[in-house]
């Protein structure tokens, strides 16, 4: 089966900047022309107005499930006009039909509600969407974009003084219940689908070219110990 190199997920955070997003893009531009990839958007601010909508009015879990996905869908659209190399795309198998030089990026509803397969809460976002993604194209690679140099012990944003973990199986972020940069069910989909993860800085989009060739990059790694590690 034909698959990505890898699947990247570029969180919402990253959209509050259009010089940080067109950085990040002319990065990925470059990087399409030999690597085929599939981009998985975040929500941003189109799923934090989903949250003020779920605590403000009470609208149900599954309700605010549907809302936040297509809120990820509108970032799609959003990225569409940041880089002229970009094509939206709605099934994965179109992307792997795109040319070297394209940037594809998925508008995940149409296959989360076919297939359904996450539970309907506030501890999956985009980046078990993400995971989720990678698993049904059969790609093992998958990287996490945030606004943060990757996993912290705890919010860096709250706290100055966390530290950055720089590699951890997720079978042990999972039993550490830490949820910055990724969300709780996160690890356990990458564990389960025996993924190899990187979470970035997607400020810094060079990091992203040096972990493709590689090398040691400002990051965390999570690896499932089932890859026999």
């Amino acid at each position: 089966m034909e698959s990505f190199n890898f699947v990247i997920r570029i969180g919402g955070s990253l959209s509050k900047s259009k010089a940080t997003l067109k950085k990040l893009f002319n990065v990925l531009a470059e990087i399409s022309k030999t690597h085929k990839f599939l981009v998985v958007p975040g929500g941003g601010a189109f799923a934090d107005l989903v949250r003020e909508v779920y605590h403000k009015f009470h609208i149900s879990e599954d309700v605010a499930h549907w809302s936040a996905i297509l809120a990820m869908d509108q970032m799609g659209f959003f990225f569409s006009k940041v880089h002229p190399n970009i094509r939206i795309v709605n099934e994965w198998k179109e992307a792997l039909q795109t040319e070297l030089g394209t940037i594809p990026v998925l508008l995940p509803s149409k296959i989360m509600l076919d297939n359904d397969p996450l539970p309907h809460s506030w501890d999956v976002t985009s980046d078990s969407i993400a995971a989720y993604i990678a698993h049904i194209t059969n790609t093992k690679k998958l990287f996490i974009l945030t606004d943060v140099d990757g996993v912290f012990t705890s919010d860096p944003k709250i706290q100055p003084d966390s530290e950055l973990i720089d590699e951890i199986s997720a079978e042990e972020l999972a039993q550490k219940n830490v949820t910055t940069s990724v969300d709780k069910v996160f690890p356990n989909l990458v564990s389960k689908y025996k993924l190899e993860c990187l979470v970035l800085n997607g400020k810094v989009p060079g990091r992203l070219i040096q972990a493709l060739k590689n090398k040691k990059v400002k990051g965390t790694h999570i690896y499932s110990t089932c890859e026999g590690r």
